[in-house]
């Protein structure tokens, strides 16, 4: 990561710090001021899934939001257990058993006298089948990244590592791959090493939006699938 890079990231993370991980609790807020994200995260070759909601005053970079009283969040019956990051955001999360393709996670925001629902569909695996586990590439390498199956939802692909730059595309549609061709990686001139290993992170998805009385937000579906290569000078 070069250095500007590095400094944009520094005053990013202090803005979020100050601007976005206030928190208060959810007995003073009426449905209508809270901003809401839900989302279902399927990684390839795993058996659950992940079901996270969060919940903010002011926007997306609003306070977070403690819920007490009777306010809960639920996904699929089963009560999402509220954790707090790193950088003091509040999320809720459970985990899940994996469900078909086409059928439906049911998120509910209960409170006293309402109860809100959102739906997010699971997706169908996305399946990265090049390059293999632990494949070694040079820097100035052409990268061949295949994936299973192709589709017309929006997708993004990432590879990122601790010696080098990140890079990502981002696809309205894809043909199931994708060339990164020798010379667009780039190491990070502050890596201690030349060598290191990669993520390749492909992630499509697709989003269904919230009910009207909530202020703003969205709701996701996610199939995940990733793989390290070892990349060298």
């Amino acid at each position: 990561m070069n250095r500007r890079i590095a400094i944009l990231l520094v005053f990013f993370v202090i803005f979020i710090l100050s601007a976005g991980c206030s928190s208060t609790t959810s007995d003073n807020i009426k449905t209508s001021g809270i901003y809401a994200l839900f989302n279902v995260e399927n990684k390839y070759g795993e058996n659950t899934v992940t079901a996270k909601a969060t919940l903010q005053v002011g926007g997306i970079t609003g306070s977070y939001i403690k819920l007490v009283g009777d306010d809960e969040l639920l996904c699929d019956g089963q009560k999402l257990s509220s954790r707090e990051t790193a950088l003091g955001s509040i999320e809720y999360v459970a985990n899940l058993p994996k469900k078909n393709a086409g059928e439906k996670y049911v998120f509910k925001f209960t409170r006293k006298d309402e109860e809100h629902t959102i739906e997010v569909t699971q997706l169908q695996d996305v399946h990265i089948t090049a390059p293999k586990q632990s494949q070694s590439f040079k820097i100035s390498d052409d990268i061949k990244v295949t994936w299973e199956p192709k589709s017309t939802e929006d997708m993004d692909l990432t590879i990122d590592g601790d010696c080098i730059d990140p890079h990502t595309k981002i696809f309205q549609s894809d043909n199931g791959e994708y060339l990164i061709t020798g010379g667009t990686l780039k190491f990070d001139e502050n890596a201690d090493s030349k060598k290191c290993t990669a993520k390749i992170i492909v992630r499509r998805y697709t989003s269904t939006g919230v009910p009207k009385e909530f202020d703003g937000g969205n709701a996701f579906s996610y199939s995940i699938s990733e793989v390290d290569i070892q990349i060298t000078e």
